[in-house]
């Protein structure tokens, strides 16, 4: 074996350490992200019945702010407290008007 051999054949294992350690990035990514899949399909499933419920659909974040006028902080607040129930499908929570206002409601009522 001659030097130019071996050298190709470093080059060559350099290209592959480098290449694996992207993929491994990018697997390590994509199994974050089926990580979150997984907990917003297990939320649908236990709070599915509550949020999707015949005769109401479910909103997103911007409807309730506006409706109800607080601020996204807020909202997040009330939700991380558990005052009302709501799904999460990857980065968007969704929210059943009626118990965000009854909830809302009931805190006004406590003061």
């Amino acid at each position: 074996m001659n030097n130019e051999q071996t050298l190709n054949e470093v080059a060559m294992q350099l290209l592959k350490a480098h290449f694996l350690g992207e993929y491994r990035g990018e697997l390590a990514e994509l199994k974050n992200e089926i990580g979150e899949l997984k907990i917003s399909i297990e939320s649908l499933i236990q709070n599915g019945t509550a949020i999707m419920g015949p005769g109401e659909s479910p909103v997103e974040t911007a409807v309730i702010l506006e409706r109800f006028n607080i601020c996204a902080n807020t909202l997040a607040t009330y939700r991380n407290k558990g005052l009302f129930p709501f799904s999460r499908i990857g980065k968007k929570y969704l929210y059943k008007i009626s118990e965000v206002d009854k909830a809302l409601e009931s805190k006004r009522r406590s003061r």
